[in-house]
Formats: structure tokens, sequence, C-alpha cells
């Protein structure tokens, strides 16, 4: 399963850069997006040959995951699922000893258990649940992303450090570990089994258990310390990040380029199977086509106006939260 924050491509001439002294911005044009979209009833639509089904809640969902046959969201106030060929909803009350309120992030393991960050620790489970309140083997304060690994190990960020879950036991990193920044808000994982790290100072990587940085005085380009999500794209071997107020910048493996001012508030990013790289925000939605960046809703054939998380399951299929539900676009699209 891929979560929400899997990158894109960045094969293109119409990048930004920056100098020593000297930094070119271009002027974005083309800001416009539809004004309403309502989807009334739980269905299968279709347009333009996409075929698109949305799953209504009762608030903006901030996070999801699709487990088999079920797909778990999370409101500011309510954990729930759904069964999604009978679209039967159900909440859960309670999360091991750790209220369904304030989860911030969602993954899946070999055993399809579900993992969940919460402000108040960690939880997981799918029938039952157990829970890691704050500060009971893992940082104190609210708990801001989780991972699962491609070797069933959990890792999450807080505004503490990262923790590692393995074989039963917690362990702590921190700045004194080899962490950049504390505060860590996304982990991804690269094909190489490289773990990434968004925090405010920078962004971290772990290989072979050793650590090193990324951050805008290395000189590699990067344009801005504080990475807001990060991604993967497993096609180009590229590394994606939001980074700053909202520039997208790129990894080729060797140095970073930058998109300025793409947009603000970016909270996820996905790649698709055509390699078009969607930066998520509470109050947009953009796509890089490998040429240019599309604002213009219309142009981006799917409906959702904006993006609280995003997700490329297993099959290709494309994953939207919204502030009336999750869209789910089924692979391919033609767009």
């Amino acid at each position: 399963m891929i979560k929400c924050s899997l990158g894109c491509r960045a094969e293109c001439e119409q990048f930004y850069f920056q100098g020593e002294d000297v930094m070119i911005r271009k002027i974005l044009t083309s800001c416009f997006f539809l004004t309403s979209m309502v989807l009334a009833t739980d269905s299968i639509s279709t347009d333009k040959n996409i075929e698109w089904q949305t799953y209504l809640t009762d608030g903006a969902v901030i996070t999801f995951i699709p487990v088999n046959k079920t797909l778990w969201y999370a409101t500011s106030s309510t954990v729930g699922k759904i069964t999604l060929k009978t679209q039967k909803k159900s909440e859960i009350k309670d999360l091991g000893g750790i209220p369904p309120i304030g989860v911030n992030d969602m993954d899946v393991d070999s055993k399809n258990v579900v993992w969940f960050a919460t402000q108040n620790g960690v939880a997981y489970g799918s029938t039952s649940f157990n829970s890691f309140p704050s500060g009971d083997k893992i940082p104190e304060g609210e708990v801001n992303t989780i991972l699962v690994t491609a070797e069933d190990e959990v890792w999450i960020g807080t505004n503490n450090g990262a923790a590692r879950y393995i074989n039963g036991n917690w362990s702590i990193v921190t700045e004194e570990e080899g962490l950049i920044g504390n505060k860590v808000v996304d982990i991804i994982q690269d094909s190489k089994k490289v773990l990434w790290f968004a925090t405010n100072k920078g962004i971290s990587t772990l290989k072979d258990g050793q650590w090193s940085s990324h951050t805008k005085s290395s000189g590699n380009g990067l344009s801005f310390n504080k990475i807001n999500a990060l991604a993967f794209d497993d096609k180009r071997m590229k590394i994606w990040a939001s980074a700053g107020a909202a520039d997208a910048c790129m990894y080729d493996g060797e140095k970073w380029k930058c998109f300025m001012d793409v947009q603000s508030n970016t909270t996820c990013i996905m790649v698709d199977t055509q390699s078009r790289v969607w930066f998520g925000a509470p109050d947009g939605l953009v796509k890089y086509n490998g040429f240019e960046w599309v604002y213009d809703q219309s142009a981006l054939n799917v409906p959702a106006q904006l993006a609280h998380c995003l997700l490329r399951d297993s099959d290709g299929d494309l994953w939207f939260a919204t502030n009336s539900g999750v869209v789910h676009v089924k692979n391919p699209y033609p767009f």
C-alpha cells in the first residue's frame, strides 16, 4: 500500500532555480477554481472516460486509508470506516484508551492492522485497539505522521522527535541521534529503503543506519529548511518536497530544483501512474503535468477542489480527501 505522500516526476526544463545572488520566479497564472462542486450522493459517476466514486462523511476528511474492501477515515472529531461495496458506515468510539479525535495520519501493516497517528499518541488495531499514549515509550506531544515500512517497521514523527517500533519496542530519535530537526511532519521510504524525514530544519535521511541531511545551507538548491510534505517518484526515482510557504522542490539524486510559489499550505503530495505530481492543501489542489502547473479546476478533471490527504493505491487508483468525504478515481485516467 502506498500512503498519502507519494511524489511525482520532474523531468522538465521549466524549473526554477536560485543561484548565490539571484532567484528567478515565474508568475503563475490560470489560478482559477470552480466555486463549487456538490456531490449529493455516494454514487459512481463518469466524465470524459474517467470513473470516480465519492464516499460521503459528516465532515472534512483529514486522513484515510483503504484496507481491502474497507475505507478507514478520520475527521477532526471522528474515526470511522465505510464498507466500499455496501457503503455501510460505522464509527470507532475508542482507540485503545485514546479518544478518536485529532487523528493526523494513518497507515496499514502487512497484517491489515491500521495504525493511527493522533494528537494524543499512537493507536493500532482493526476490530479491537491498543495504544501508546504520548510520553509512554514515545515522545511527548502530538504525533504528526506515521509510516509502516516495507519491512513492517513503524515510524512516527512528532513535535519532539521521531520513533521506531520494531519487535515490540520503541526507540526514540532526536537531533542528538542524527535528526536535523525534532519537529517531524512527514516520513516516506523510497525503493532503496532509504527513509526521508521532513522537519522544520530541513530533510533527514536514514540509510543503512547512517544519518545525513539536506538543508538550504547545504548548497544543493533546496529553497527553504521548513519542509511540509515529502513524496517519492518510484518511476523516475525522484524525491519531491513542499518547502517553505509555497515552494515545490525536486531532488534528482544530486541537487534540488525548486519551483517557487506553487501552492501555499500544502499538506500532501501524490504521484499518479503517469508520473504527474499532485500537491494538496486544505484550500487547493494543483497538478504538475511535466510541463506546467495546472490550476484550472476544469483541467484537473477530478471532482475535488482541494485535498487534505492524497493517496495512490497498489492498483494505481487515486484517492482525494475533501471537505465532504473521500473521492476515489479509478485507474486508468486519461488526464
